[in-house]
């Protein structure tokens, strides 16, 4: 097989509902590359706010989706040593971030370099983690959860939040921190008609508020080698096919909000 399908948007906030299904050469890995065949591929909400033009960061014309993705190592370049034909692997968000702090916003799959929706992809192979073969490849609330972690503390409130929420569930959050506590903000999934008062709230609770970017491929080694140690169950909600109509029933079942874990295509 030389050729193979492509999922493309045509151009940022253009809508998940014209998403382009195309057919493609399969790619050739460089000196420095290997050719991953992904086998399942993760819906992230930045994906969804990439389609809908909700994103703040750069976004390149018919960029090909999806932020992350697992497979096999089918090819590896000439002057690859670290990783063979065969092993299991996921690419790393941010191709450029090998360890520390996120430097920019410019090479991140899915936005301004193409992604991870397609059958194969080259990437560095400083982007890629591998993981054990005995991972599969498919790792499938409360209204009132700020008073349940205060019930559970016993009033204390939670050491750590991860915020995923934005600016609709911050004030909560700040409601059941503990004093001293971090408050993580990863996300923006629920909009406050009105900002509350996030200053009176950290010096309130004297929290540490905290922006969180994806990391690097050094912390994504450390996470894989934590939940296989662990062996941690990751949800997965629900599976999607690997046609236009069911990738854009996945964004519109996304879009929904009604899930818990990770939809895989």
């Amino acid at each position: 097989m030389s050729q193979q399908k492509v999922f493309r948007l045509p151009s940022k906030g253009a809508g998940y509902n014209v998403i382009e299904e195309h057919s493609e050469p399969i790619p050739r890995p460089g000196p420095h590359e290997v050719l991953l065949q992904v086998h399942a591929t993760t819906l992230n909400y930045r994906d969804l706010v990439i389609a809908n033009g909700g994103y703040p960061f750069p976004v390149k014309d018919n960029v090909v989706i999806l932020s992350d993705g697992a497979g096999t190592i089918v090819e590896v370049g000439s002057d690859v040593q670290d990783i063979s034909k065969g092993d299991y692997a996921i690419s790393n968000f941010d191709i450029s971030n090998i360890y520390g702090a996120q430097q920019d916003w410019l090479h991140g799959l899915g936005g301004p370099i193409d992604g991870m929706l397609r059958q194969y992809v080259t990437l560095p192979a400083t982007a890629i983690v591998k993981v054990p073969k005995t991972t599969t490849m498919s790792w499938v609330s409360s209204l009132h959860w700020d008073q349940e972690a205060l019930k559970i503390t016993n009033g204390r409130g939670a050491d750590f939040i991860i915020e995923n929420g934005g600016s609709g569930t911050i004030a909560k959050s700040l409601a059941c921190i503990a004093r001293g506590g971090i408050n993580a903000v990863v996300g923006f999934l629920d909009q406050a008609k009105e900002m509350p008062d996030v200053a009176s709230l950290v010096l309130g609770s004297g929290a540490v508020v905290r922006g969180i970017n994806v990391g690097s491929k050094q912390l994504t080694d450390d996470l894989v080698m934590f939940v296989c140690e662990k062996n941690l169950d990751v949800p997965v909600e629900k599976t999607f096919g690997f046609s236009k109509e069911e990738v854009i029933e996945a964004f519109k079942y996304l879009e929904a909000a009604g899930h818990v874990g990770i939809e895989v295509k």
